[in-house]
């Protein structure tokens, strides 16, 4: 999207809703990185492309999280806390067992390796 989030593809007149995980200002001759580019990050850098979903977490819960097992073999867990305190996670997988502190509106990513 350009600084004023468009180009638009809705009817004038009812507002802009859009947001982009880079905005590109023309005027200023920058590229802006919102929070979103950096949390697609956390999904891409560590859940491989051809990877098998193995679970989530309700939206309701403290803490939302995805695992996948990744073609290489490893467990990608990414969780975030959309909390404004701390939150203790307890992350059980086969026979590893991790207790884990994640920060306040934080996003975290965990690679599990054999």
């Amino acid at each position: 999207l350009d600084e004023n989030r468009g180009p638009f593809h809705f009817r004038e007149g009812r507002g802009c809703v859009a947001d982009a995980p880079v905005i590109c200002d023309a005027e200023r001759g920058e590229v802006v990185l919102q929070p979103a580019y950096y949390v697609i990050g956390h999904f891409s850098r560590f859940i491989r492309p051809g990877a098998l979903i193995l679970g989530t977490s309700k939206p309701w819960r403290d803490v939302e999280a995805v695992a996948a097992r990744n073609p290489d073999g490893s467990i990608a867990i990414v969780m975030r806390n959309p909390r404004s305190t701390a939150v203790k996670v307890h992350l059980h997988v086969g026979d590893q067992l991790a207790t884990v502190s994640l920060t306040p509106y934080s996003m975290n990513s965990f690679l599990l390796t054999e």
